[in-house]
């Protein structure tokens, strides 16, 4: 028995130190894993966190815009509703002058078309008055030439 106690003493001399140097070791890396979790539980809840806050956020933002586009579309329909009432003032104002304007033009085309009457007149009683100086001229050499062939008649009467 002696051996077997020999034996086991030299196994444990051998094998306890390394079964020590083990435990020690793994004992480290018990510590180690739980500070690792430690972390990883942290940037778990970090992450859970700012996964929440992009959620708030993206809710604010979302709830924003639809803020933003019903001002929006607010505003775009009164601007509408204003454009819409100068569009009409305007097209009214437009017409008012318009209508003016043709009755300017059919006051100023009755006054050219009297001008033009009495410049129509001006013109053949101008005609009438060259056309009789234009008679009274060829009268006027017609009563010469026959009174030079009177005279004419008279002097061959005479001789």
């Amino acid at each position: 028995m002696e051996m077997m106690e020999t034996l086991k003493k030299a196994l444990q001399e051998l094998v306890l130190p390394e079964l020590g140097a083990l435990r020690a070791e793994t004992a480290e890396i018990k510590a180690v894993l739980q500070v690792t979790n430690k972390r990883i539980d942290d940037v778990q809840a970090q992450l859970a966190d700012q996964s929440r806050r992009i959620d708030e956020m993206r809710t604010e933002l979302c709830d924003r815009i639809d803020q933003v586009r019903t001002e929006l579309g607010g505003r775009i329909d009164e601007v509408r509703t204003e454009l819409g009432g100068r569009i009409d003032e305007v097209r009214t104002e437009l017409g008012g002058r318009i209508e003016e304007a043709n009755k300017r033009m059919d006051v100023l085309h009755a006054d050219l078309l009297r001008r033009l009457d009495e410049t129509n007149r001006s013109i053949a009683h101008l005609y009438e008055v060259i056309v009789r100086r234009d008679e009274h001229f060829v009268l006027g050499e017609r009563v010469a030439r026959l009174e030079q062939e009177v005279r004419d008649l008279r002097s061959r009467l005479a001789a």
